[in-house]
């Protein structure tokens, strides 16, 4: 299955005058509502703000939406922030390292892909081939 593949890779001339504008809110918005799946990804070694992003919009998306979105992480994150997920009910994370097979089937599943935190495919790592070729 083909699914969407919504990333903003910040380039460096890019300002962050006008990045998110009403349209870009509506589309975004539109994505979603169309979306039966979503897969939530970030860059590989996460840290606070990519996990808490990536959290954040999955609960937001359920929440608001009342879709089924999930977490794919290429590699573990610090022992450190796991109160993050525990305390969210998130159910739904799916680490490439420890079962590719899962993860890789879990965005196959989808027809949204959200990546966050990220400044090109690249930094998901391991992940970005898979994350490619769903689009």
């Amino acid at each position: 299955m083909k699914c969407n593949i919504l990333c903003k890779f910040a380039s460096e001339k890019h300002h962050m005058k006008g990045i998110i504008t009403s349209d870009k809110i509506q589309k975004f918005s539109k994505l979603i509502t169309e979306a039966r799946r979503i897969a939530i990804a970030t860059h590989t070694r996460p840290d606070g703000d990519a996990i808490g992003s990536c959290v954040a919009t999955a609960c937001f998306i359920r929440e608001k939406f009342g879709k089924d979105a999930g977490i794919v992480l290429a590699d573990s994150c610090p022992g450190n922030l796991d109160f993050i997920f525990d305390s969210t009910g998130t159910d739904r994370i799916f680490r490439y390292d420890l079962s590719r097979t899962e993860a890789e089937s879990w965005i196959g599943e989808c027809d949204l892909i959200i990546c966050l935190d990220c400044n090109g495919f690249i930094r998901t790592g391991e992940l970005q081939d898979t994350l490619k070729s769903s689009g």
